[in-house]
């Protein structure tokens, strides 16, 4: 049969295609924006032990290689009007997922710009960027985690941080101060002592932060992109103190602040009124720092 003809009947057999394009679209938009493409190596935990004690090898029960899904572009095969529709838009929706930096750089640094700079959702988990600088190897995995993201759009960067509080306060120092290439960025740790803490040499020197955060951090901001340009930074903590990652969902985290008193410059934690009292211990609520850049702001 003639090929032209072929195709028609299919499509005619296709209910997707009976639908208006318009409804297509949003079928599109929210099979792509629930698919994960998920690379590298993820390490199971045992969770007898405390986050602290996670970068220690006593803590790790095995590990396991993480794969895309197989059939996550299933539908870009289904019918030659279906690729036509979607063409690349998928690389928009979907999140790529990275359980290392070297996993990120392996994957996308073969990618071509032209791809690459389509993708606008990225998540990473960070561990490995706050490992000490220690060798040549280790700086180039992190110099080419920060050229990948000076190359890209992406709408979110969500970052996983590491189980050591003061690194993660670093890295969001460095994120907010020099960071390029996301509109926004979300932070989280598995610990509520991250915001409490700043160290001045990678872990080993422990200090109250000399001002308040998220206030220092969105002066930093501000510096960047206009006092009027609605950049902010947030701070969420979790409701549950049993899941961390809970924090992601907007009903189960409250807003965080963190008003100056005059002999520490922080000593309680506002959560909708309540005051609590500042403790270093771990704390398993997660906390998620949300920073947006302002608009008409470099990011790119």
């Amino acid at each position: 049969p003639d090929e032209p003809e072929t195709e028609q009947k299919q499509q005619d057999g296709n209910l997707l295609m009976r639908l208006p394009p318009e409804l297509r679209d949003k079928v599109y938009f929210y099979l792509f924006s629930s698919t994960r493409f998920m690379y590298g190596q993820r390490f199971v935990l045992d969770q007898k032990y405390t986050p602290l004690q996670f970068y220690t090898r006593v803590a790790y029960l095995g590990s396991e290689i993480l794969r895309p899904p197989r059939h996550g572009l299933a539908l870009l095969r289904s019918c030659r009007q279906v690729h036509l529709e979607i063409g690349s838009a998928w690389l928009e929706h979907v999140i790529f997922c990275f359980e290392s930096p070297i996993a990120m750089l392996r994957r996308l640094d073969r990618v071509p710009l032209e791809t690459r700079s389509l993708i606008r959702h990225v998540r990473i988990a960070s561990d490995a960027l706050q490992v000490p600088l220690s060798s040549p190897a280790e700086k180039k995995v992190i110099d080419g985690c920060f050229k990948l993201l000076l190359q890209m759009n992406l709408y979110t960067l969500t970052v996983f941080g590491p189980a050591i509080p003061c690194w993660s306060h670093e890295d969001l120092d460095l994120f907010i101060k020099y960071g390029r290439g996301w509109k926004e960025l979300r932070y989280i740790t598995y610990t509520s002592a991250f915001v409490d803490i700043i160290s001045s040499n990678r872990g080993k020197t422990i200090t109250l932060p000399s001002e308040p955060q998220p206030a220092a951090w969105q002066r930093d901001l501000e510096n960047r992109d206009g006092p009027n340009s609605g950049a902010s930074v947030t701070i969420y903590k979790s409701a549950d103190s049993k899941n961390p990652l809970s924090v992601m969902c907007s009903t189960m985290r409250a807003e965080l602040s963190y008003p100056p008193t005059p002999t520490t410059g922080v000593d309680h934690l506002n959560t909708d009124g309540i005051s609590q009292s500042l403790d270093l211990k771990d704390d398993k609520r997660g906390i998620l720092i949300v920073v947006k850049r302002g608009k008409n702001a470099d990011w790119q």
